[in-house]
């Protein structure tokens, strides 16, 4: 009697550490790749940016909750648009009064937008980042 009491506290703590650690790793999984779709999304969005810089013509990109739209005009047919969509994250506005989700966001020949917009990008974790647009000046970045 005492050896399967013993044996099963041995099953039960190792149950116990192999389920900690998979959470764990599932966990830091999920991070690497919430962290990578957000450069991805970032990426794109410098694509259109420089695209306009070098094009001399006005570039868009549009964040919808699952997905990124861009412009990617192939020779002159500035139709053309790319669809970057997501699996990792999910995407809300964090201004309500100024809240371009599913709206058009131009880039001018300067590389700059007349309307800045804040976004949050979450992972399926709960953790997320910012992603910040400025008018004027036309920087775009991620927080950590």
């Amino acid at each position: 009697m005492p050896e399967a009491i013993v044996t099963i506290l041995v099953i039960g703590i190792i149950t116990s550490t192999c389920i900690g650690l998979s959470s764990q790793i599932l966990k830091q999984m999920d991070d690497a790749l919430f962290n990578s779709e957000c450069e991805n999304i970032l990426s794109a969005i410098y694509q259109s940016r420089d695209g306009a810089l070098m094009s001399g013509h006005q570039r868009w990109i549009m964040l919808t909750q699952d997905s990124l739209y861009y412009q990617d005009p192939v020779g002159d047919d500035y139709t053309t648009s790319k669809r970057l969509a997501l699996s990792h994250s999910t995407i809300k506005s964090d201004m309500p009064e100024a809240d371009f989700t599913g709206k058009k966001i131009y880039f001018s020949v300067m590389g700059t937008v007349e309307t800045g917009a804040t976004f949050k990008l979450f992972s399926r974790s709960g953790r997320y980042r910012y992603l910040v647009i400025q008018p004027v000046t036309g920087r775009i970045y991620l927080t950590p």
